[in-house]
């Protein structure tokens, strides 16, 4: 989805925001969940691009592609 451009840093602060808005576990649970179980978080690029950053992938939950941990 990046294209081989890198997030500049004020951009991954922003997408790092988006995912501090989860305040409750069924937040993030919605969030993970994602249209399709494919998790997004919606980026605006430096350039004026958009796109749906992907983050998790629910059917490939203890296997393939995706990484995930548990935390408090």
């Amino acid at each position: 989805r990046l294209e081989d451009t890198p997030l500049s840093d004020n951009k991954f602060e922003k997408v790092k925001l988006e995912l501090t808005k989860n305040k409750t576990p069924y937040d993030a649970q919605l969030m993970l969940a994602g249209a399709g179980g494919v998790g997004t978080v919606p980026l605006n690029r430096d350039d004026g691009t958009q796109l749906e950053l992907e983050i998790f992938y629910g059917d490939e939950v203890a296997g393939g592609r995706s990484r995930y941990e548990i935390v408090n």
